[in-house]
């Protein structure tokens, strides 16, 4: 914020004052849904002067890709543009993974992950009761 006034309405000389107030703000799973890479890079750019302005910082490494359609590159990852730089982004495969907003999803439509998630779930609380003893409360 900055702030300039004239100390004395004669003199044709300002004071100025600025000061940087940060806002204390945690943003987690958000998603950003966009047809295009182009479109991706304009929506991160606009994060990313929101954050600036905000003094928030991202965890870029914490940054999960999906695409609906084969990559073109040889090594399988993306160059995003950040305006500020170019990072590098290797997008969930079409038979990966990922959780997005607590929900599994998988680009296939593959229900096996989850399923084995749910196999080990009732393994482990199996597990952990089977030598408990059942009393009366």
């Amino acid at each position: 914020m900055e702030h300039s006034w004239k100390t004395n309405i004669q003199a044709p000389h300002k004071k100025s004052l600025s000061v940087i107030i940060s806002s204390q703000t945690y943003m987690d799973d958000i998603i950003w849904l966009t047809g295009s890479k182009h479109s991706l890079e304009r929506i991160l750019f606009i994060a990313n002067e929101f954050n600036k302005m905000n003094n928030i910082q991202t965890n870029y490494e914490k940054f999960a890709m999906t695409m609906n359609e084969k990559l073109q590159t040889v090594d399988g990852e993306i160059n995003i543009n950040f305006r500020s730089e170019i990072r590098k982004i290797k997008p969930i495969r079409m038979g990966e993974s990922v959780r997005i907003l607590g929900v599994w999803v998988n680009l296939n439509l593959n229900t096996k992950f989850v399923l084995n998630q749910c196999k080990d779930i009732i393994r482990n609380y199996n597990r952990i009761i089977h030598k408990k003893r059942v009393t009366n409360l």
